[in-house]
């Protein structure tokens, strides 16, 4: 299986997009003077949406997204928190990333007590290693111990308001 990273909360977690990755038709592609191998687009309806996934740099691929769950991964998060609210935290960490993670939490702690940050391993249900930080607490180091350090079992930190 795999790692899945998600949010957890009482009230609805804010979306954010990836912008540095886009998407387009063959078409728009072309238009927009991106190049295309003429044999991987052969078969493609010209003007399907998203068939093409454009970014300028590998890097781009791991900036921030986060989306509500999909109804599909709750089978998984269902065992691990209780928490209303889910959102699939997808991205690679970095300081920098991590920094605007950390303001993220800050602004939706605006509108309630806690929030939940998770990574767990598909299919298998282990124990979790349960953490609590107030927000004043929240650093780099703490959002690395979580997602930067590769799975090594089932985390979460609690992140709460003073």
């Amino acid at each position: 299986m795999s790692v899945y990273n998600f949010l957890a909360s009482d009230v609805m977690l804010e979306n954010v997009k990836n912008d540095k990755v886009m998407f387009f038709s063959v078409k728009e592609a072309l238009e927009r003077g991106i190049v295309l191998n003429k044999k991987l687009i052969a078969n493609v309806d010209e003007n399907k949406k998203d068939v093409i996934m454009y970014f300028e740099k590998k890097e781009d691929l791991g900036e921030i997204d986060i989306w509500p769950e999909a109804e599909d991964m709750k089978i998984y998060s269902d065992d691990y928190t209780n928490k209303k609210y889910r959102s699939r935290l997808d991205w690679d960490y970095t300081e920098k990333r991590a920094e605007h993670l950390i303001n993220y939490i800050k602004k939706h702690l605006e509108k309630t007590k806690e929030i939940e940050l998770w990574e767990i391993w598909l299919g298998e249900e282990e124990k979790p290693n349960i953490e609590y930080c107030k927000l004043c607490e929240l650093d780099n180091k703490k959002i690395k111990k979580i997602f930067g350090h590769g799975f090594k079992q089932p985390m979460c930190l609690k992140v709460v308001k003073e």
